[in-house]
């Protein structure tokens, strides 16, 4: 047992350390925090019903818009993973794995997702270092 454990956690450390915006310690974090149920519950200190309207609301058509890709015959999108696609609570976690791996490109291609999620985490990964 300690053999399958050792080999998972080096699985793990070599997964946060490809940058590929595959990440998943980020993604299964994301499901914890759950941001669309979060959204229902009352706002965290400074943050108003309005600007938890605009989160949702951004959300939702960005994860509308990466849902209805592959059935527009558009091609996969540059940045986010195909399989946010599957609801919104996969699409959340795949944009965070994408806000933490790819900030840059996250922020260039979907720059409303970007600055909603740089709203919720409090963070601005495209700043941290070089991207690409």
């Amino acid at each position: 047992m300690l053999v399958e454990d050792t080999a998972g956690v080096r699985y793990r450390i070599a997964d946060t350390r490809r940058m590929d915006g595959r990440n998943l310690v980020l993604h299964e974090f994301a499901h914890q925090l759950d941001l669309l149920d979060f959204l229902a519950a009352a706002p965290r200190t400074g943050e108003t019903r309005d600007t938890y309207a605009r989160w949702e609301e951004v959300f939702r058509e960005a994860y509308e818009a990466h849902a209805a890709r592959p059935a527009k015959g558009r091609r996969k999108d540059p940045v986010l993973d195909p399989y946010g696609a599957e609801d919104e609570w996969e699409f959340f976690a795949v944009a965070t794995e994408a806000f933490f791996e790819k900030a840059g490109d996250l922020k260039r291609h979907h720059p409303e997702l970007y600055g909603v999620l740089s709203e919720y985490y409090d963070q601005d990964p495209a700043g941290w270092r070089p991207q690409n």
